[in-house]
């Protein structure tokens, strides 16, 4: 995997995101028209029972990152991680964790942003992956099993987002309308719940 020009990359971020944090629970009230969640499981559990589940959810976030790539489903994809933690000072980066590090070797620091709480730092890194990187089902493994937090997977140009959690996925598609294609196409995967939750 080629490093990821975290220059070039934060540029690109404040050009295609400028009012939004790459914290991956913020991301959808700062594109609401362009967000949309999805359950990794049926009836809108949150963890898998069985190996079964564990396929079940794999298949779904591949499903939607290969249609969020579209035709290109070969190409790069950038993964951002991050490290929390109580620390005040946001000059001094948190390394991720060794288990992260194994699945992001390519990582580079991004950024430090304060996050909830007045003494909470998030360390922000950037890595390349592929949608068929057996390190990339990994990381969404331990996403799914609430190992790990604050994933954001999008393409090296920006224009959509995916934030996986332990119960499902946010989008923030490239427009409104591939938005609602993503929604028609997995209505069977969205929550009965008003806001979409």
């Amino acid at each position: 995997m080629s490093k990821v020009d975290v220059a070039k990359f934060s540029e690109d971020w404040s050009s295609q995101w400028p009012d939004a944090r790459p914290i991956g629970y913020e991301l959808r009230s700062s594109e609401p028209k362009r967000w949309v969640r999805f359950h990794s499981l049926p009836a809108s559990r949150r963890i898998p029972r069985d190996l079964a589940d564990d396929k079940e959810v794999l298949r779904r976030h591949h499903t939607l990152l290969k249609e969020l790539l579209g035709k290109q489903d070969d190409r790069l994809l950038v993964v951002i991680g991050a490290s929390p933690d109580r620390a005040t000072d946001l000059s001094d980066p948190v390394p991720l964790n060794d288990e992260v590090v194994e699945l992001l070797p390519e990582a580079s620091f991004w950024q430090t942003l304060p996050a909830e709480g007045d003494d909470a730092q998030l360390s922000l890194y950037v890595s390349s992956a592929r949608l068929d990187d057996r390190y990339l089902d990994a990381l969404l493994r331990m996403v799914v099993h609430d190992a790990v937090h604050f994933v954001i997977i999008t393409n090296p140009e920006l224009t959509w987002l995916y934030h996986p959690y332990d119960g499902g996925a946010d989008v923030i598609a490239a427009t409104t309308s591939a938005r609602d294609q993503l929604k028609a196409a997995h209505a069977d995967w969205l929550s009965d719940h008003p806001e979409g939750l």
